[in-house]
């Protein structure tokens, strides 16, 4: 005589060993895909800070001076400074007064005759800023009021 077994299907222990492993799964890819979005934002700041390097270049060439720089939105560095704002899903109004202090949530762009900084926060902490001197520095804190060098 042959005896067949009723028991069919999982246990309750291997079903909750089952779901804390698709839990622990869930934690790390939200994680990683979190922490990606984020590289993504700065990125982009980096790259559109690099471009408003060369577009102010541009200006000085065509001008003999960096004043105005900040807020000229058809020649000067304004576009770039506020796309890498806007990768950061900054909401300021974008308008660049020299005595404006840097912070999470407000980029900078200041000028002079012979010079500009441009700052922008990073997710990871700390601002991009770049200058007329050829700085290009990443984490470093804001740029302060009237400051055309990077910290």
């Amino acid at each position: 005589m042959r005896i067949t077994s009723l028991n069919k299907g999982f246990t309750l222990l291997e079903l909750l060993i089952v779901i804390t492993i698709i839990a622990i799964l869930t934690v790390i890819t939200l994680d990683y895909l979190g922490s990606s979005k984020e590289r993504g934002a700065d990125a982009g700041v980096k790259q559109n800070l690099v471009n408003a390097r060369g577009q102010a270049e541009v200006y000085f060439s065509n001008s003999g001076s960096y004043e105005g720089v900040c807020n000229n939105v058809s020649l000067g560095i304004y576009k770039q400074v506020r796309a890498a704002a806007r990768a950061q899903r900054l909401t300021t109004t974008g308008l660049y007064e020299d005595t404006t202090v840097g912070s999470a949530s407000q980029e900078v762009c200041h000028d002079s005759v012979t010079a500009y900084a441009a700052w922008v926060p990073l997710s990871q902490g700390g601002g991009m800023c770049i200058d007329s001197q050829n700085n290009t520095v990443t984490g470093v804190p804001a740029v302060g009021a009237n400051e055309v060098v990077c910290p």
